[in-house]
């Protein structure tokens, strides 16, 4: 079944599979490389002055964005599945925002993001990120607390990059390291837990980010699911702007592939956006499983509780 929901207001999509030539950024990026590999090319053609990068601090574990005016302060950190106020960041540093700004953003910041620099005076080049939902702060505490890890312990936490699907990659000051996969894992079952989601993206209707204009996803496809391992990025061009981007650019290997892959790749979790919206009862459900504390404490006590706590979801389809 086609969605429904996805796609309809971009009439301008040409879809493309890839990755970055840059063997050293493709691996380091989440899937493929692609989406730095273009703001690098942005930066050196002169397309675009100001971007973004983020820094983790370990005193907080929280990653930071921060402002930057040249391709080589910009730090490759894959996805971060921490939830912040970019849209609140940007609205107060756009006095220091010089000419063109280009960032990467989620589906629910990228149409704010857009109307926030135009009414600065900015253009912007914006890179859009698939996003099946974002996680608070709680979903990465939780880890740490069922790997029995103590947060002051940690030195460094990646959540993906370092090839694909890759994995949570944690450091800590004694100089261990402890790595969880991105998929079948303790991590995947947090994250598909809804319990450490904010309450909009019960809400949320986009995936695909069809606000920007170039859209990046993990490919998940039978073609490239079991067999990938260095990352290749499913590449959407939204807009003129964008399709004109992928075409001047010599820092990509990029293929046209049919623009129904796009929505194969994110069936299931476009799918369930849908539910909650032609099925409220799921999305109140889970409203309210999150709104019980004592509940999210006995699902994170122990593996196995979570565990069981993903096949509940399971068998009610949410």
């Amino acid at each position: 079944m086609e969605s429904s929901l996805e796609g309809k207001e971009n009439i301008h999509v040409k879809t493309f599979v890839g990755h970055a030539i840059d063997s050293n950024l493709r691996y380091a990026a989440t899937s493929g490389g692609v989406g730095s590999a273009l703001l690098g090319h942005l930066f050196s053609s002169g397309q675009v002055n100001t971007s973004l990068t983020f820094e983790f601090d370990p005193n907080t574990l929280r990653y930071a964005p921060r402002l930057i005016y040249k391709w080589e302060d910009y730090h490759p950190t894959g996805s971060i599945y921490q939830d912040m106020d970019l849209v609140g960041f940007i609205r107060s540093h756009v006095s220091e925002i010089r000419g063109t700004f280009a960032c990467f953003c989620l589906p629910c910041q990228t149409a704010s993001i857009r109307i926030l620099l135009e009414r600065a005076g900015h253009a912007c080049f914006l890179l859009g990120l698939t996003c099946s939902s974002q996680q608070s702060m709680l979903a990465t505490e939780c880890l740490l607390k069922l790997l029995r890890i103590r947060k002051e312990d940690v030195s460094t936490l990646r959540y993906r990059g370092n090839g694909w699907p890759s994995g949570i990659q944690i450091t800590l000051k004694n100089g261990n390291s402890v790595f969880v996969k991105n998929n079948a894992s303790l991590w995947s079952d947090v994250f598909h837990s809804r319990l450490c989601s904010p309450k909009r993206c019960l809400y949320c209707q986009d995936t695909l980010n069809k606000n920007a204009d170039i859209s990046l996803a993990d490919p998940w496809l039978p073609e490239f699911r079991h067999t990938e391992t260095s990352g290749e990025s499913l590449v959407v061009a939204r807009t003129p702007l964008g399709e004109k981007i992928l075409e001047e650019s010599t820092v990509c290997s990029l293929v046209r592939i049919g623009d129904e892959k796009a929505f194969q790749s994110q069936r299931e979790t476009i799918l369930r956006k849908e539910g909650y919206a032609t099925h409220p009862f799921r999305r109140k459900w889970l409203l309210k499983l999150q709104h019980w504390s004592w509940y999210r404490t006995v699902v994170f006590s122990s593996p196995t509780i979570l565990k069981l706590h993903s096949k509940l979801l399971s068998r009610l389809k949410l």
